[in-house]
């Protein structure tokens, strides 16, 4: 998009002029030679964007296998004990391998599509070429144009094949920037859950005990399949609540839309008598503390994963995390100590 904006566009604007300017040139040459030229060249130009539907399609299903490539490499650095451990490496190569024929096709699909675009282009271009300098080479030959106006006239000719050229780049940059725009849309597109419902209050109401009413939730946002359904809790300020069941029956779940990752799809999750919606979510949790079951470690020092939110970390309250979670002990006797450097490089 950004190669689009900067240089496609302010070339094909010059070319534009160019093209428009050599144009009068040589209409006050030949009338029949510029009528030809536009006619040969609008076939040109017609016959390669009649691929852009082909092009397009082809474009769509390459970025689709290209980022299951990614994301079964991905699996396959990360899951390295895994395979090993299951024995399952002749399995994931052959899954990776498909994924490469698929890529492989698509290459040899796009690389047809642009022989054949490319074969109709140079027969209409040399075509009229070749009929220009016939027409030219005849009216030298019968006195209708001097051999200088003739070179002119080829000068001119092969000065505005450029912009024709840049016209057919030009469109299929404009495609590309189009396909990125989509693509750029799709993430762009999701609400912001700062802007979804307008203000959000900033302050936590006096009365802090957890409600869930009539509660119903769906990963996949349906009225249909819940996890939760017609759920009613109720967690007391102050309290310690435990919330116990079989691995898969939404104890997780229920977590994440107490913490706001989640709007139920019918129901409430209030907090005393405010919503949960109205709450800003900065703040929600910033009073909140979560340690989720497939938490992430950053590529950082103990301390900034500790508190992965603070430009400075503050070392009293570092040292009671450590504390209450029993592991003090275990990073003094490291040698770096908190400075220590964890996680995947």
């Amino acid at each position: 998009v950004e190669a689009f904006m900067t240089g496609t566009s302010i070339n094909t604007l010059f070319s534009f002029v160019n093209f428009i300017v050599f144009g009068f040139v040589l209409a006050y040459y030949d009338w029949t030679i510029l009528g030809l030229f536009l006619a040969g060249n609008g076939l040109y130009v017609a016959w390669v964007l009649a691929f852009m539907r082909w092009r397009r399609e082809l474009d769509v299903k390459r970025f689709s296998q290209a980022a299951g490539e990614q994301s079964n490499l991905f699996q396959l650095i990360t899951g390295m004990q895994e395979i090993k451990l299951n024995n399952c490496e002749t399995k994931m190569r052959w899954k990776w391998e498909r994924i490469q024929v698929k890529l492989f096709k698509i290459g040899i699909k796009g690389l047809a599509l642009q022989q054949y675009q490319q074969l109709g282009a140079v027969f209409f271009n040399q075509t009229t070429n070749i009929l220009i300098s016939f027409i030219a080479a005849r009216a030298v030959v019968q006195g209708d144009m001097t051999l200088g106006m003739m070179m002119s006239v080829t000068y001119i000719v092969g000065q505005l094949s450029s912009p024709i050229e840049q016209l057919i780049d030009f469109s299929r940059s404009l495609q590309d920037a189009k396909i990125s725009l989509e693509r750029l849309g799709e993430i762009h597109g999701k609400e912001d859950e700062e802007q979804v419902g307008g203000i959000r209050l900033n302050v936590l109401p006096d009365d802090r005990t957890l409600r869930l009413e009539n509660l119903s939730f769906s990963y996949d946002g349906a009225d249909r399949d819940y996890v939760l359904e017609d759920i009613n809790l109720t967690i007391p300020h102050n309290r310690v609540t435990a919330i116990v069941g079989a691995s898969g029956s939404g104890k997780t779940t229920i977590v994440k839309l107490l913490l706001g990752f989640y709007n139920p799809n019918k129901g409430d999750v209030r907090i005393g008598d405010t919503s949960l919606r109205n709450l800003n979510p900065h703040v929600w949790r910033s009073k909140t503390g979560s340690v989720m079951q497939d938490g992430f470690i950053f590529s950082d020092t103990i301390a900034n994963n500790i508190a992965p939110g603070e430009e400075v970390v503050d070392k009293e309250r570092l040292l009671h995390a450590v504390t209450v979670a029993n592991i003090r002990d275990f990073i003094d006797s490291l040698p770096l100590g908190y400075n220590t450097k964890i996680g995947m490089e």
